[in-house]
């Protein structure tokens, strides 16, 4: 994956790719990494040897509105850094204009019947929360995430 990033003014350019590891260019420098999810919003990262922690939130102006102008408060061990993040495959859908409220489709990634509701109707929900549980044909149970922050 390919993206531009505006971090504290600056404009980098960023490319992911996942295999074994985690390979990674910032403009020209080409690390290894190892990240891992912690809880929605907090990552463990691993380069060269040394641990991050890593909190990223939707920056105040978007909060509101989700963060589909790619607005982020990084903070790297106590750090603090405003990044805007564009990935060029949202671009590529003009006018979808990803909608923040009101009743939105989920996808499962496998058939199945939802087992457990997480959340409460109407509730305010952030990106990558949990909304439901399915149970899969074969007893594997998977939880669906909102793919954009809801407020009422």
């Amino acid at each position: 994956m390919k993206f531009s990033i505006t971090l504290d003014g600056g404009e980098h350019t960023v490319e992911i790719n996942q295999g074994n590891s985690l390979s990674c260019r910032i403009d020209v420098v080409v690390f290894d990494a190892a990240v891992s999810l912690v809880r929605p919003g907090v990552y463990s990262l691993l380069v060269k040897g040394k641990s991050f922690l890593v909190r990223v939130s939707p920056a105040a102006a978007t909060a509101g509105t989700g963060s589909e102008n790619g607005s982020y408060h990084v903070q790297i061990d106590g750090a603090h850094y405003a990044a805007a993040v564009r990935d060029p495959r949202r671009w590529s859908r003009a006018g979808s204009g990803l909608v923040s409220e009101g009743a939105q489709r989920i996808a499962a990634p496998m058939p199945g019947k939802v087992v457990r509701v997480l959340v409460a109707e109407q509730q305010a929900v952030e990106a990558g929360q949990g909304l439901v549980v399915v149970e899969a044909r074969c007893r594997t149970r998977s939880s669906l995430p909102a793919r954009e922050p809801y407020r009422r």
